[in-house]
């Protein structure tokens, strides 16, 4: 049987603080996504970090914490729930592969995304791209931006309504929703 591993807590917030990505944070301490997400809860409830410090990370627990009862309502009134994606899936604009973010949220209609620049209206091709050992191919969709919010110190949010894509890349969005709500 192997000994469980250590994490210093301390540590784990110098290395959030110093600006390590999530990516980054999982080799150094060896952790997965999961594990990762569940590490950020309990540093945010031991108020060892600020809910605005892991805001955007996986999965953006600011608005676990800071929205509870906004998110609660607005569930209520969405035609479709969402699904929070809560290990790191890629995204980008096709067009132009700097313009890299996250997904953190997804239906079959639409899709929030954190890292990204865009404008309200305007239509992006977006690329989704696994992650390791995912259940899904990387696919493309056509999207137009809702709402963008840029705050200072933290990562920009935009909101995304899907125009079109493809049977197949459909049938891999379905594979990504089933991933992540199990």
């Amino acid at each position: 049987m192997s000994n469980p591993r250590t994490i210093n807590p301390a540590e784990l917030v110098n290395d959030i603080r110093s600006g390590m990505n999530d990516m980054q944070l999982m080799e150094k301490h060896n952790v997965s996504p999961r594990s990762l997400a569940s590490l950020l809860k309990q540093l945010v409830k031991l108020k060892a970090l600020r809910p605005r410090e892991v805001y955007g990370r996986l999965p953006d627990y600011a608005d676990d914490v800071i929205l509870e009862n906004v998110e609660a309502t607005l569930q209520s009134l969405r035609r479709l729930p969402r699904q929070y994606v809560d290990i790191t899936v890629g995204i980008h604009d096709a067009n132009d592969p700097a313009s890299l973010g996250r997904l953190c949220d997804i239906t079959e209609e639409g899709l929030g995304v954190k890292g990204m620049v865009c404008t309200v209206g305007e239509v992006k091709t977006l690329l989704v791209t696994p992650y390791e050992r995912s259940e899904f191919e990387p696919f493309l969709l056509r999207a137009e931006c809702r709402w963008y919010r840029s705050m200072a110190g933290e990562d920009d949010a935009a909101g995304f309504k899907i125009a079109g894509m493809s049977e197949e890349s459909l049938s891999q969005l379905r594979k990504l929703m089933a991933a992540v709500s199990s």
